[in-house]
């Protein structure tokens, strides 16, 4: 079984850069399969990670 993981941060936090940069970092790995295979991770999609990414650079000003 899986279920989705998800992260909230706020606006106000994502235009502090570590906040950002972590959220990049989070997102940009959530479909990598060294992590799936390393701890059972079911991996995120990879339109669904670009779509967050996307989200992420509009808020966070990149």
């Amino acid at each position: 079984m899986a279920r989705p993981l998800f992260i909230y941060p706020s606006e106000e936090a994502l235009q502090r850069e570590e906040v950002a940069a972590f959220v990049r970092f989070y997102l940009e790995n959530s479909t990598a399969d060294w992590i799936a295979n390393e701890i059972n991770y079911v991996p995120s999609s990879n339109e669904q990670a670009a779509t967050n990414l996307q989200t992420l650079e509009g808020i966070a000003g990149e």
